[in-house]
């Protein structure tokens, strides 16, 4: 529930700003959610199996599929911290082609143990940029470096903190990964855990969790 209180401000906090009618529909559609428990259940069950058919044309049509809220949420995300981006699909280019890549998971263990993208190294959004560059240094070094978590706000929110001295370490690149792991594994692309290739995704929460499309 905390989890999104906080979602629902960041989106009206960003509507505020810019003015933007996707912030005000997400925002107000996570109020909905909060307001009424009966209705996030249902909401919840019938955007696990697909889309939620909204008649006519209102300012909540595009939200209720799963692809336009992730969109949405990518551009509120991208309109709030200047990193540079790649898509899923270019990763999974630079991944097939073996390119020096370090990958890192900016979620929490939990998230990460459920699944994760091969290679992805578990990073604690909340690490210290000194801490960060102290462990990683070395490793970061004539590579290209990608951060992402679930949607893209906690990796855009490390990698804007630590973009500077991450090129002052050698780093060749820096990117945060459009769309997190959800739109990675929306796209098709595989994710991992402890046994291997998994279909199962940690959604978050419950509004986050809405945006995988279930295989």
């Amino acid at each position: 529930m905390n989890h999104m209180v906080k979602i629902h401000r960041f989106f009206l906090i960003q509507y505020f700003k810019s003015g933007n009618s996707q912030a005000l529909s997400l925002s107000m559609f996570c109020f909905l959610l909060l307001s009424n428990k009966a209705i996030m259940k249902r909401i919840t069950k019938i955007m696990q199996a697909g889309t939620i058919p909204v008649p006519g044309n209102t300012m909540f049509g595009n939200i209720f599929n799963i692809s336009g809220a992730l969109g949405a949420t990518e551009n509120m995300i991208e309109k709030t911290y200047s990193v540079p981006l790649v898509s899923a699909e270019e990763l999974s280019t630079m991944l097939q082609k073996q390119k020096s890549i370090v990958l890192f998971d900016t979620r929490t263990p939990e998230e990460y143990e459920k699944s994760h993208i091969a290679g992805g190294l578990l990073l604690p959004p909340q690490t210290p940029t000194d801490d960060f560059i102290k462990k990683y240094e070395a490793l970061i070094r004539e590579k290209t470096v990608v951060f992402y978590c679930s949607v893209g706000q906690r990796s855009s929110e490390f990698l804007n903190r630590v973009q500077k001295v991450c090129r002052q370490a050698g780093a060749k690149e820096c990117y945060n990964l459009r769309g997190g792991i959800f739109g990675w594994y929306n796209q098709g692309h595989p994710v991992v855990n402890a046994d291997g290739e998994t279909d199962d995704i940690h959604g978050y929460n419950a509004l986050w969790g809405m945006m995988i499309k279930k295989r």
